[in-house]
């Protein structure tokens, strides 16, 4: 099917009386008022034009509107059948390239008309409902979000309750025992046994072999007609412009192909099992209280030692602490436990201060979360996330 076009005729409306006139009419069939400077607007389900006659007055050209009295004369004349001006002063109505459905994206709008096509949404109007409220509100919770966050409330806290704990593991120097490749065993390790292992395995080429393989292929089946275009002759007829899209289908296919076959072949290596002496955890000392000063647990050892000790020789190694305090807002019964501040541990120099009793300035965000526990006398502030606010 090869490429053709197809003349249809549009419409106006009369910006008298709002009548709908065909698009070849010069006046307005219900009040008679000329046709003046109008817009024609595409009328897709028309039927195409096929007089001979009427398919030559289309493809004369656009109209022309008299530069004395406003009245829209056929391209052929050459004098206002109005009031008898030159189509030399006159001006030329303009063609119009439109989309496929030959609506224009920003209608032209014209004081006392209200046309059938003006009615028609516009490009951020044709966006569904659902869809512009569901992005409003994400950005209005978004900002919410950002408001609440730099929001702040001050609350009066009192220190009603304070634990703390800390612990030193006990690290002994002795054999340990581990397992690894060869490759991987340490310097100065003791080997204890050698096995054989499978560590991986290798493909190994070993020949090819022909077999049937699917795979899909678009074929084109035909062609549709297809309308490109719609073109405003400028004289209330429209022409269409259609032409040949091709059609496809998937279709599934077979065919023999070779392939390269392959053997898992193992890879041994020397699995070992060995000691070495080292450093290892095998005890841990702990102290806890509420009321009394933190203190770290008596170890009676040194965290020191020579770098080749003797075997069953003990050392200090990691220290741990952890401070929690419990605090009562005002105007609420509940207690609140808190362990860090900013997502910070609380140090020890700041517990100290945090004495039962006490009163502070607990600073909330809009979102419930504790920014800072504030001395009331101006001390050094604590600030950071930790257990939501009633």
């Amino acid at each position: 099917m090869s490429d053709y076009e197809v003349i249809k005729e549009g419409y106006w409306n009369c910006p008298n009386c709002q009548t709908r006139n065909q698009g070849s009419a010069m006046a307005c069939h219900a009040c008679g008022a000329t046709r003046g400077e109008v817009e024609f607007f595409y009328d897709e389900q028309a039927p195409a034009i096929t007089n001979a006659a009427e398919i030559a007055k289309a493809e004369l050209g656009p109209d022309w509107l008299c530069a004395y009295c406003g009245t829209s004369n056929e391209a052929g004349k050459t004098v206002c059948k109005q009031c008898a001006g030159g189509n030399d002063q006159g001006r030329k109505r303009a063609q119009e390239d439109l989309p496929p459905d030959g609506k224009r994206p920003t209608p032209k709008s014209q004081p006392g008309k209200r046309s059938v096509d003006s009615a028609a949404p516009s490009p951020a109007q044709g966006i569904p409902p659902m869809a512009k409220y569901g992005c409003a509100g994400i950005l209005i919770f978004l900002a919410i979000l950002c408001v609440l966050a730099l929001w702040e409330k001050s609350y009066q806290a009192e220190i009603v309750a304070t634990k703390w704990e800390r612990t030193v593991g006990i690290e002994q120097y002795m054999p340990v025992r581990h397992q690894g490749w060869k490759s991987q065993v340490p310097i100065g390790a003791r080997t204890l046994k050698e096995e054989t292992k499978i560590r991986t395995y290798r493909d190994v080429l070993i020949g090819h072999k022909d077999v049937t393989e699917s795979y899909s292929e678009r074929v084109r089946v035909g062609s549709r007609r297809v309308k490109k275009g719609v073109k405003s002759l400028g004289n209330g007829r429209f022409k269409e412009s259609y032409g040949d899209e091709p059609i496809y289908q998937t279709r599934q296919k077979t065919r023999r192909v070779s392939k390269p076959v392959y053997r898992k072949d193992p890879v041994y290596d020397t699995e070992v099992t060995y000691e070495i002496n080292e450093w290892k955890e095998v005890e841990t000392r702990r102290s806890a209280g509420t009321k009394e000063l933190p203190s770290w647990p008596t170890t009676g050892l040194s965290g020191a030692v020579s770098p080749a000790p003797p075997i069953g020789t003990r050392r200090e190694g990691k220290r741990t602490e952890k401070y929690t305090v419990s605090f009562k807002l005002e105007k609420d019964p509940k207690s609140y436990e808190v362990f860090e501040i900013h997502k910070k541990p609380i140090d020890s120099a700041f517990f100290l201060k945090l004495r039962t009793g006490t009163r502070w300035a607990a600073i909330y965000d809009g979102l419930g979360n504790l920014l800072e526990l504030r001395s009331p006398e101006g001390g050094s502030p604590s600030s950071g996330p930790t257990k939501s606010a009633p």
